[in-house]
């Protein structure tokens, strides 16, 4: 069952108080696509051929492209399931799951050390935890030059905002005007 308790801590010199959530569960692990790797150079190519060229021969269905299409998909993909070998060595398998559960343990050791070192730096310095959440947020991405009402374009996030900003002002004035006018 999954639950979370939450209390506050401390008084500290801000409007904010930091809230503590404790989770009694597990962070669900993403699975990985299964890659299926194949080692051409075990292939049987001579069988791998024949099968391809077998199944083609004695197709007796319609010959539209799309049926002749799936028609050759199909005995390709069944030809390589047969003759071209494919897989992992188990033990590969089970190196890869050790060393991501190590992985997983090492983040989540390194988030409780964290979150302890935060509990002790708070009581001298109230910003250490705005600077560890600003910390976890994505970086923020320009995604290229806009285009300003003056006909210039710019990627300064300062000078983009400010022409957000007059932009808002002067729709917002024209709309008070509006009802106004309205209103008369």
């Amino acid at each position: 069952m999954n639950y979370a308790t939450w209390h506050t801590c401390g008084v500290i010199n801000t409007d904010h108080l930091p809230i503590i959530i404790v989770m009694d569960s597990e962070i669900p692990k993403r699975e990985k696509p299964k890659r299926v790797i194949a080692n051409y150079g075990k292939a049987d190519w001579k069988r791998f051929k024949t099968d391809i060229e077998t199944s083609i021969r004695s197709y007796v269905g319609p010959r539209g492209a799309y049926s002749l299409e799936k028609l050759i998909s199909k005995a390709i993909l069944e030809a390589a399931r047969k003759h071209i070998p494919s897989g992992l060595d188990g033990k590969i398998a089970e190196i890869n799951e050790l060393i991501e559960k190590s992985r997983r343990d090492l983040r989540k050791e390194r988030w409780l050390n964290k979150v302890e070192d935060m509990e002790i730096k708070r009581k001298a310095d109230s910003n250490c935890l705005w600077s560890l959440l600003k910390g976890l947020k994505p970086k923020a991405r320009c995604s290229g030059p806009v285009n300003l009402p003056n006909g210039t374009t710019t990627s300064n996030a300062k000078a983009i905002a400010n022409a957000m900003a007059k932009n808002l002002v002067t729709s917002a004035c024209a709309r008070t005007l509006h009802c106004v006018f309205e209103y008369l």
